[in-house]
């Protein structure tokens, strides 16, 4: 631990803005098919997590993510190393940098927060509307008469099918809108509504739709991998209770570093949909 944090304050001396990681040309991103393949951009992620996740940056990505979590992303130390992937034309970012990770994840919280402002004031607005009809001092739907209780269930109704369309739509703007920013370095491009959806045209409407379905299915495929392995613990913690630290301590370590490459992953499926837009 004394080693990493020696490393990391040695290379604090870069500043935010002007931090320009080494990568190999592995990975470039000038060799994309010529039209959307969500396959060989599947099979392409799959083969950068393999490449960034090797033991040398586990450890890395490890600590930043726990960090993370630790701080509720006050210190979003591995948001930072999103952020690099994503601004990167070619290659694997360099892990070190802590004070330019810090810097660039803060802009991914600030961009993340003005995403979801929208279903943020949504919910707000059909709760007040919600509980307007709901008389105190009960406070219960059993009080409220046929018309009351129709309108209610409407609401309720309304209030579910405008928040999947929203977060439906603020899906497809942040997806590319994050990438747009790492690229452009400046919070601004994460919003540039006009650029996002030239881009979307571009990619053409149904192959971009199409490729962040498969992001949805590869994020509950990875959920439904959590679930197995938490269940999988339990049962093993309930047979060998007497080692429950240890088991407790490795579910965390598993869940972790499966959650850092879920990650990594998913910032460069995005970037390899976002640079499809610049092929014909």
């Amino acid at each position: 631990m004394l080693s990493w944090v020696k490393y990391g304050r040695q290379q604090q001396e870069e500043a935010c803005e002007s931090f320009n990681p080494s990568y190999s040309e592995e990975y470039s991103n000038e060799n994309l098919v010529e039209k959307m393949d969500p396959g060989a951009i599947l099979s392409s992620s799959l083969t950068y997590v393999k490449e960034t996740c090797r033991p040398d940056r586990w450890f890395y990505l490890f600590i930043y993510l726990l960090i993370n979590a630790v701080t509720l992303c006050i210190v979003p130390l591995f948001s930072g190393y999103l952020y690099r992937i994503m601004e990167a034309t070619s290659g694997v970012p360099a892990v070190s940098g802590i004070k330019d990770l810090f810097c660039k994840g803060w802009k991914m919280n600030i961009a993340g927060i003005l995403y979801a402002l929208p279903f943020l004031l949504i919910t707000a607005v059909f709760y007040l509307l919600i509980t307007g009809f709901i008389p105190a001092p009960s406070n219960s739907p059993d009080s409220l008469g046929p018309e009351a209780a129709a309108m209610l269930m409407g609401l309720l109704l309304a209030f579910i099918v405008i928040t999947l369309l929203v977060s439906l739509l603020l899906s497809l703007l942040s997806t590319l809108g994050m990438v747009r920013m790492t690229r452009n370095g400046k919070i601004s491009e994460a919003f540039n509504l006009r650029e996002i959806l030239a881009s979307i045209k571009t990619i053409g409407w149904l192959d971009y739709i199409a490729a962040i379905i498969i992001l949805i299915v590869c994020a509950l495929a990875f959920s439904i991998i959590l679930e197995l392995i938490t269940f999988a613990f339990w049962i093993l913690l309930g047979a060998l209770g007497s080692l429950v630290t240890m088991f407790l301590f490795l579910w965390m370590l598993v869940i972790i570093l499966l959650a850092a490459a879920l990650g990594v992953f998913s910032a460069r499926y995005m970037v390899l949909v976002y640079d499809n837009k610049t092929t014909p």
